[in-house]
């Protein structure tokens, strides 16, 4: 371990001092090695070029999640980033989106970010999208352009079909949002094999050594997740955020237009509480309580800053872990209480033996 980060250390240098082949410092510059220069040193130069051949989308409504997220990314060097929003900045954003302020009201939020996240890293290829996604000719074809997709403030039952269409062609997905208090995201990372490694000293001489462990995962999609069995657990142990969650995507079943809050009615919340426990095998009609549910209903167009900055944060690691291939990813669902500060990570499976997903596109770099 010591000799190989020697000489991932040499290759550093020299990437560092004159911009030549420094093995996997092959695409980094000498000023990109030094713009880099702490992270090089915490996850190695191959995980900084395979991060720096990272082309990113993130569709739907650029919201607190999602500006912490870009923040994130664009700061840690990937390759490109689309942002495609056809939407207008509205008085919600400015609960959590820090990008946007009150004289910007009216106008595109992507126009309005994109120039603030170029001024963090000139290096990343910052465009934007204002064409809605759901008009394209051919979303299949958007979305492989990617190798991530990030999907956030748009309907579940959205997410739900660019998810298919990023795992039929190979592009890993993570879906995510912030309601009020509430936040959480899941990932689809189709078959990722990733390292970790494990540092161990010797009680004796004090030396330290690491151990690097090769593994292997398989995801399911969000449309598999949702219809996930929770049959058997106790009321106490039921992820409550999550039950909301299922119960959300029953209440908008079939609707086109963003839910508003204050249009839905007691017996609608009713219908999808009961909906969302059947679909899960939930026997506990207590498991979800109303008043929980209308509290998280009427957080749907207020994402707090706050919440936003762990969850987009903690998306835009996930991406880092990936695109690194090192450190195990959360597989599959994180969901974040702000108001008990409790994060918790619930694996989802299908109820049914998942068809295969294509395989993961290769990232090219140029």
């Amino acid at each position: 371990q010591r000799l190989n980060n020697m000489a991932d250390s040499d290759r550093y240098k020299r990437a560092r001092t004159d911009g030549t082949d420094g093995g996997d410092t092959a695409q980094l510059s000498a000023a990109e090695a030094t713009q880099y220069d702490r992270q090089i040193r915490l996850w190695g130069v191959g995980a900084q070029q395979r991060i720096r051949s990272t082309r990113l989308g993130v569709v739907g409504r650029l919201n607190g999640l999602a500006a912490e997220a870009c923040k994130n990314l664009v700061l840690a060097g990937i390759r490109s980033l689309v942002l495609a929003d056809a939407g207008d900045a509205t008085a919600d954003d400015l609960s959590g989106n820090f990008l946007i302020v009150p004289d910007e009201l009216g106008k595109k939020r992507a126009d309005v970010i994109r120039p603030k996240l170029q001024l963090l890293n000139k290096n990343v290829d910052i465009t934007v999208d204002t064409e809605p996604w759901a008009s394209k000719s051919d979303l299949q074809a958007f979305v492989t352009q990617f190798d991530f997709v990030i999907v956030t403030g748009t309907s579940l039952h959205d997410m739900v079909t660019l998810n298919k269409h990023c795992r039929q062609g190979g592009v890993r997905c993570l879906c995510g949002d912030v309601y009020g208090f509430d936040g959480w995201f899941f990932a689809d990372l189709l078959h990722h094999a990733y390292a970790v490694e494990t540092k161990q000293r010797d009680p004796e001489t004090g030396e330290e050594t690491t151990t690097t462990t090769q593994h292997e995962a398989s995801f399911v999609s969000f449309e598999e997740a949702l219809g996930t069995s929770m049959a058997g657990r106790s009321a106490r142990r039921l992820p409550q955020l999550f039950l909301t969650l299922r119960a959300l995507f029953e209440l908008t079943a079939g609707e086109t237009k963003p839910l508003v809050p204050a249009d839905v009615s007691e017996k609608q919340l009713e219908t999808a509480r009961k909906a969302a426990l059947a679909a899960l095998d939930v026997t506990q009609d207590t498991a979800l309580p109303i008043a929980r549910l209308r509290a998280f209903v009427n957080g749907l167009t207020i994402g707090l800053g706050a919440v936003a900055a762990v969850v987009g944060g903690l998306v835009a690691g996930e991406v880092i872990k990936v695109a690194s291939a090192k450190d195990e990813p959360v597989d599959n669902l994180f969901l974040f209480e702000g108001a008990t500060s409790l994060g918790t990570v619930e694996r989802l499976q299908s109820k049914v033996k998942a068809a295969a997903p294509a395989p993961a596109a290769s990232v090219s770099v140029d």
